[in-house]
């Protein structure tokens, strides 16, 4: 596992054992911006967007 995934690896630990939300999705860039914005109407949302070349 590189470095960077290691390190997003650890970051998502860290957002469940803190009992926040983790949100994982897959489509389009119109769709992910659409998921993103799903739990921002009732939680404070950090975004992070991973593009696969």
């Amino acid at each position: 596992m590189s470095h960077k995934n290691s390190f997003v690896v650890i970051q998502y630990e860290t957002t469940l054992k803190s009992d926040k939300f983790l949100l994982i999705a897959h489509g389009s860039q119109d769709e992910i911006t659409h998921a993103s914005g799903v739990p921002g109407t009732t939680y404070e949302v950090e975004v992070a967007v991973h593009v696969s070349a």
